[in-house]
């Protein structure tokens, strides 16, 4: 064994200094001090004592080490995660104003706006803007009108007209073409706040391809009316299929007409001498002066002609499609 090496292992400090190559397992005990530069199969150690024992006491594994491989994070950013509040400011803002968004902006929440017209206030973005972020404005819960955020050559552009009401957020991702994607948030919730519902249903009418040839409500069948004339035993009464927005369904409509004395009951000719239908088209006697199936006029309309055999009340009931009408008729001398 070389002299050397076998007094650096009985020493309990030793120092070693100079080029020294070595082989094979050496085991050293005490305190050992390298001079100079120390390194592994060819490859200098340029790291510092110091910068090595940052590691002292690192309990991580290779896989959590290696979460951080690839992250493009600056420092602030990561300190968001220590301050949660970083990058988040109040702006009091007035007609017309242009806010400026910086590169340190996560949230802004816009106050000051009070007045109770909805459509005056017109705030802004300014150029220039940070490039490539994404930012959330906010509308103060206490703002009691609209801001709009307008579409313009001169500011950030929104590619259209932006309304938000109070409590609403703007989520924004700028691009370096003077252009923005933008998503309205209302609160907490992940809904369209404050998109009218005229042009929520247009946008769901396009994405679908529906444009306006799909159903609207005014072409979907609602309850037909039956209004009496007055109390007699010869009762005329008049009848309207209705859309589900309750307006006159103007179109042939099959409908079926029938009497009961009880509201929606059986039909039968208690109290009825006759039931006779006119304007339309009759398609089906169920039973003779008590229930028929019939094909309205073209405006959906039809007429029934009810005489009671006596003083009294029943109920003429009216049905088109799954929607069903009962309508009291009182019989008097």
């Amino acid at each position: 064994m070389n002299k050397a090496i076998l007094m650096a292992a009985l020493m309990t400090v030793a120092s070693i200094a100079g080029a020294v190559n070595e082989r094979g397992n050496k085991n050293f005990t005490g305190e050992v001090n390298f001079e100079g530069t120390v390194g592994i199969k060819g490859t200098d150690i340029s790291a510092s004592a110091a910068e090595i024992n940052i590691m002292d006491g690192a309990t991580a594994s290779t896989a959590e080490l290696n979460i951080m491989k690839g992250v493009t994070a600056t420092t602030a950013e990561i300190n968001y995660g220590d301050d949660v509040s970083a990058g988040q400011r109040s702006e009091s803002v007035t007609n017309g104003q242009a806010i400026t968004l910086l590169s340190t902006d996560r949230e802004v929440t816009l106050t000051g706006i009070g007045q109770a017209d909805t459509y005056t206030n017109t705030v802004s973005i300014a150029l220039p803007y940070p490039v490539g972020k994404e930012f959330l404005i906010r509308v103060a819960a206490a703002s009691t009108n609209v801001i709009l955020f307008a579409d313009s050559t001169t500011v950030l552009d929104l590619d259209a007209d932006v309304v938000l009401s109070a409590s609403d957020s703007l989520r924004i991702y700028t691009t370096a073409t003077n252009a923005a994607t933008a998503d309205i948030y209302n609160g907490a919730n992940l809904a369209l706040g404050s998109v009218r519902l005229s042009e929520m249903v247009a946008a769901v009418q396009t994405s679908l391809g529906l444009a306006d040839t799909s159903a609207q409500k005014a072409d979907v069948w609602g309850a037909p009316t039956a209004t009496p004339s007055p109390a007699l035993l010869e009762n005329t009464v008049a009848i309207q299929a209705k859309t589900a927005a309750a307006g006159d369904l103007e179109e042939f409509r099959l409908i079926r007409v029938w009497t009961s004395e009880t509201s929606l009951g059986a039909a039968n000719t208690n109290n009825i001498e006759t039931l006779v239908l006119s304007t339309g088209t009759a398609v089906d006697t169920v039973t003779e002066h008590a229930d028929y199936r019939y094909v309205t006029a073209t405006d959906g309309s039809a007429v029934a002609t009810i005489t009671g055999t006596a003083v009294g009340t029943n109920y003429v009931m009216v049905s088109d499609g799954s929607s069903v009408s009962a309508t009291a008729i009182t019989f008097v001398e």
